[in-house]
């Protein structure tokens, strides 16, 4: 899961390098580690996200949380 997460990362950060070059807008969608669950999945619905960048407070990348990751939480806590 672990080398998953960086080379999505890594494909990531290509492509969003490629865009600036040519001109293109870059948004980056994130949440907090701190955020809650359904804030995340709230903000992946609002984007329209399958992925979202998990950032620490001392804005470092922490991960990414999926889809399923948000099913899986959202499902055990009811």
């Amino acid at each position: 899961m672990i080398a998953e997460t960086f080379s999505y990362l890594g494909e990531a950060l290509l492509a969003t390098e490629r865009a600036r070059r040519s001109g293109l807008p870059v948004v980056v969608t994130m949440c907090f580690e701190n955020d809650d669950v359904r804030r995340a999945a709230e903000i992946m619905q609002s984007a329209q996200l399958r992925r979202l960048l998990v950032m620490s407070s001392a804005g470092d990348v922490a991960g990414i949380v999926s889809l399923g990751d948000v099913a899986l939480q959202t499902r055990d806590d009811e």
